[in-house]
């Protein structure tokens, strides 16, 4: 909470915070170790949204991870339409040799986790963010293409 103060109060400090997600499924948060909830982590957004309205929030989110349900996922869409983030990276689960997460069972099919992906990628993840800001992505600088939910071009 002092952190919060701080960046409410002065005028020196970006406004600007990076706060990770990684699922909003408590369940999920626990089996990643995470040592929030999705309950605890909303009430975070928003005590920093009642300190500093115009605080931009950026997250990283994960799709996939080992025994994720259609409706952990829909948790997490849940929070970011709570949220609405300025910005997110989103990511698919990777199995990776000798972490527990690779050792756990109900590995999520790979054609799943790439639609969940697909989901949060900008094309329809940040219309359901409803967020007043511009999200563009450019595959070169003459095609540049804006996927908010104003813009929609």
């Amino acid at each position: 909470d002092e952190l919060i103060e701080a960046m409410a109060e002065c005028d020196k400090v970006c406004t600007h915070l990076h706060l990770p997600l990684q699922s909003g499924s408590t369940e999920i948060l626990k089996k990643m170790n995470r040592k929030y909830t999705k309950e605890s982590y909303l009430s975070l957004v928003e005590r920093i949204r009642e300190k500093n309205p115009k605080l931009s929030l950026t997250t990283d989110i994960i799709a996939g991870f080992p025994g994720e349900t259609e409706e952990d996922f829909e948790d997490t869409l849940d929070v970011v339409r709570k949220v609405r983030y300025d910005s997110a990276y989103t990511f698919i689960y990777s199995k990776r040799t000798g972490t527990p997460a690779a050792a756990m069972e109900n590995q999520v099919p790979e054609e799943v986790v790439k639609e969940r992906w697909m989901v949060q990628s900008p094309g329809h993840f940040y219309k359901a963010m409803e967020h007043t800001w511009c999200i563009i992505s450019a595959t070169d600088l003459k095609n540049l293409s804006c996927h908010c939910f104003i813009c929609r071009l």
